[in-house]
């Protein structure tokens, strides 16, 4: 039987494939570049003959069986040599338990914990971001500047596997400007677009007030953008605009973050 893939079963198979599944690049990226074309099984060149290929056919039906027909097929009914099965931790786990997989796909963070070093403004930067606190949507940050310095807590209002989220934030906050010292509660909001899941990819804009409701309220808008150089290592620049009672400054700054 024919099975169809659709946009949302395009995405199950990157999530799936992407995050457990040791396939060569080019098969994975031959799945990817399907898109909506919604094209044929037999669009994978047939019965797979290659190792990788018929672990790549197994997947695909046990996911089809699991959304498409309500009852998976099992890596045994398709003769498959008993090292295939030992070498793919997706196979052995979806024969001992059925994942629900569009939950999974909600609740895996769609972004990673990063440690942070770089330099803004000539003064070293050092920070931690999104530390996700147990299995629920709130996540801690905080960064250390010599001018700079504060820690916040953030609560996702979406699904932490969304690709959009939302979530307001508070913490504390201290400022040096022009020799003077600003410091108090930091209120505010952060917006994050994820452009790939798992850090490959994401912008965020942070807009907080230090200080607030007092003749000291100082705002901060924040830029920041990620892109992944390597599956732990992430390349990040953030742009800030203060906005005190004292001075108007921008700043920009560049650094490093580690995703363990």
């Amino acid at each position: 039987m024919e099975v169809l893939i659709s946009r949302q079963f395009n995405e199950v198979l990157h999530f799936v494939f992407g995050g457990f599944c040791p396939l060569n690049p080019p098969l994975v990226g031959d799945i990817e570049a399907f898109g909506s074309k919604s094209p044929r099984m037999g669009d994978l060149g047939g019965y797979p003959n290659s190792q990788s290929q018929r672990l790549l056919f197994v997947q695909f039906a046990l996911i089809s069986g699991i959304l498409l027909l309500g009852s998976p097929t099992y890596a045994a009914e398709l003769d498959l040599d008993p090292k295939v099965i030992q070498n793919s931790p997706v196979l052995q786990r979806w024969q001992k338990q059925v994942p629900n997989v569009t939950e999974e796909i909600k609740t895996d963070p769609s972004f990673r914990t990063r440690l942070r070093i770089g330099y803004s403004a000539s003064e070293l930067n050092l920070g931690i971001e999104d530390l996700r606190i147990d299995r629920t949507r709130l996540t801690t940050s905080a960064n250390y500047q010599s001018s700079n310095w504060g820690a916040d807590l953030h609560y996702y209002a979406r699904p932490l596997g969304s690709y959009i989220n939302v979530a307001p934030l508070v913490g504390y906050r201290q400022l040096n400007v022009q020799g003077q010292t600003i410091d108090g509660a930091n209120l505010g909001i952060r917006a994050l677009f994820v452009l790939s899941r798992g850090g490959g990819a994401d912008i965020s804009l942070t807009q907080s007030w230090v200080a607030p409701f007092s003749s000291e309220q100082t705002g901060l808008t924040t830029l920041s953008i990620g892109y992944a150089l390597t599956h732990n290592l992430r390349l990040s620049t953030e742009f800030q605009k203060r906005n005190s009672p004292i001075q108007k400054e921008s700043r920009f700054g560049i650094g490093l973050e580690w995703m363990p």
